[in-house]
């Protein structure tokens, strides 16, 4: 069983995994659809997936904020697949891209209980910021 990386954009075939993999670990849980939401904006996007037998694993996306500021969002793995390294292997897979692209700075609004994790890839809080969809997040950044 072969993991690998790749990256698509919201046109992909891979899109529809995306949202539902998103859905069930993101807006379930807090009692919303992701299926509600308007998320055309997403055409802006810069998909990462890892895929096992062509099934998606997990995913995180980005988007240009500015010309050198990018913005991480929508992170998911499966709940049978976290905790053993998949996340680590995209946000590093995301954050190589991002510095090849000439990004200055990474920024991601993230719930209280993943602060540690993007904590070990460098990253900073910046501050808390409240969101609509589930709360308190804290705003952390990561500059290259």
């Amino acid at each position: 069983m072969l993991m690998e990386i790749i990256k698509y954009k919201n046109t992909d075939r891979r899109y529809a995994q995306t949202l539902q993999l998103r859905d069930v670990i993101l807006r379930q849980p807090i009692g919303l659809s992701i299926y509600d939401e308007d998320l055309s904006y997403e055409s802006e996007n810069f998909f990462f997936g890892m895929v096992e037998n062509d099934e998606l694993l997990g995913t995180v996306n980005y988007f240009a904020k500015s010309d050198n500021v990018a913005q991480v969002c929508a992170f998911a793995v499966r709940a049978d697949k976290q905790k053993q390294g998949i996340g680590s292997q995209l946000i590093i897979a995301l954050l190589i891209e991002l510095q090849a692209r000439n990004f200055k700075k990474c920024i991601v609004s993230a719930r209280p209980e993943a602060v540690k994790f993007y904590e070990k890839f460098g990253f900073t809080v910046d501050a808390p910021v409240k969101t609509k969809q589930d709360g308190m997040s804290m705003m952390m950044e990561l500059n290259f």
